[in-house]
C-alpha cells in the first residue's frame, strides 16, 4: 500500500496519468474504437520511437541547462552517410556504426562551441542547424535514395532495425524501452545523473564541488548525437528510402514532450 501511495503521489507520474487519460479518451471517442486496433497500435509504435528516443537526451540536456535545436539537421545528415556507405558497398552494420559516429562527432561540436564561446546553446544549435542542413543539401543535391537493395526485408539487420517481435508490438517500441531505462538508471543511479543535475541546478556551485561541467554539458550533447545517429538508420531502414528534406517541424515535435513532462512533474528546466 505504501508503494502504491508513494508511486500515486509521485510528481513525474503526473506524465503517466495524462497518458492513460489521453489513451482512454482517444479509445471512447474514435469511430468504431479505431484507435485501439492492432493495425494502430502497430503504426503507433513503429512511428513514436523516432521521435521519442531522441527526446530521451534532449530531455537530459535540457536537465543540464542546455538546448538543441540541431537534431532536426544531425539526423538527416546521419541518415544520408548511412546511406552513402551502404551505396559504396559498406555493409549495414559499419554503416550504422559510423553514422552513430558522425553524430556523436556533431553532437560534440554542438557542446564545444557552446562551452567554450559562452553563448547561448540556442543560438549556436540554431547556426548548426542550418549549417549542417546546407552542408546536406550541396551534398546529396536534394535527390532521394532508396536503400531497400541494400537492406532487404527479412534480413537480420532489418529486423532489427525495423521488425515485429508481435503483430502490436513493433521492435522500435523494445529500442525506446531499452534507452528509456538505460539513461534513467544513468540519470537517477550514477554519479553522472547527479553532475547533470547539479549543472542546470547551478553551475558556479557544481564546479565548486569539482564537477567539470564543461564536459558534462559536451557529454550530454555527444549523447544526443549518437541518438540521433542510430534513429537516423532505424528510420532509414523502415521506410527503405532517406529523403534529404527532413522537416523542420522534426525540432517541434520533439520539444514539446520535453516540456511538458517538466511542467507535469513541477520541475524547472533552465534553458542557458
Amino acid at each position: 500500500m505504501n508503494s502504491l501511495r508513494k508511486l500515486l503521489t509521485f510528481r513525474s507520474s503526473n506524465t503517466l496519468w495524462v497518458f492513460i487519460a489521453l489513451v482512454v479518451v482517444f479509445s471512447l471517442f474514435t469511430p468504431n474504437k479505431i484507435f485501439i486496433n492492432v493495425r494502430n497500435i502497430s503504426a503507433i509504435g513503429k512511428l513514436f520511437p523516432d521521435l521519442g528516443i531522441i527526446t530521451l537526451g534532449v530531455g537530459m540536456l535540457m536537465i543540464c541547462g542546455e538546448f538543441d535545436l540541431s537534431v532536426a539537421s544531425v539526423l538527416p545528415f546521419c541518415s544520408y552517410v548511412f546511406a552513402r556507405l551502404l551505396f559504396i558497398g559498406t555493409s549495414p552494420l559499419i554503416s550504422f556504426i559510423a553514422a552513430i559516429l558522425v553524430g556523436m562527432a556533431l553532437g560534440y561540436l554542438n557542446g564545444f562551441i557552446t562551452v567554450k564561446t559562452r553563448m547561448p546553446s540556442f543560438i549556436t544549435t540554431l547556426g548548426t542547424l542550418w549549417f549542417w542542413r546546407g552542408i546536406l543539401y550541396v551534398w546529396s543535391k536534394m535527390m532521394p535514395m532508396s536503400i531497400r537493395t541494400y537492406v532487404p526485408n527479412n534480413t537480420p539487420f532489418q529486423l532489427a532495425m525495423a521488425g515485429n517481435l508481435t503483430p502490436f508490438f513493433p521492435i522500435q517500441v523494445l529500442w525506446f524501452l531499452i534507452f528509456a531505462v538505460i539513461l534513467g538508471i544513468i540519470l537517477h543511479y550514477h554519479r553522472f545523473g547527479n553532475w547533470v543535475f547539479a549543472t542546470g541546478d547551478n553551475r558556479d556551485a557544481a564546479r565548486a564541488m569539482g564537477i567539470k561541467t564543461d564536459w558534462v554539458k559536451i557529454i550530454c550533447y555527444v549523447i544526443v548525437g549518437a541518438l540521433c545517429g542510430f534513429c537516423a538508420c532505424m528510420q532509414a531502414v523502415r521506410l527503405g528510402l532517406l529523403r534529404q528534406h527532413r522537416e523542420l517541424i522534426l525540432n517541434l515535435k520533439q520539444l514539446p514532450p520535453v516540456w511538458s513532462e517538466g511542467l507535469l512533474s513541477g520541475e524547472e528546466l533552465e534553458v542557458c
